[in-house]
């Protein structure tokens, strides 16, 4: 599970790689920090992803692994 502020992090990497110091003056966007819990199951042969977002995703991850690890 990663943040959406770890994820931005990674594209500000990769704007520094592409232009240098240019990329420091670059407008950046409004730090928001929210959590994505992506559940994916497999049923009937099909496979089904649930991204789930919000304050309590983190609890929620805990506990399905928890539920898992029974």
């Amino acid at each position: 599970m990663r943040s959406i502020e770890q994820i931005e992090k990674d594209i500000t990497l990769t704007r520094m790689l592409a232009f240098g110091v240019y990329s420091l003056a670059m407008k950046k966007k409004k730090k928001v920090v929210s959590t994505v819990a992506l559940l994916s199951c497999e049923y009937n042969g099909l496979e089904y992803t649930v991204a789930l977002a919000g304050d309590k995703a983190p609890a929620l991850y805990k506990k399905v692994f928890k539920i898992l690890a029974k």
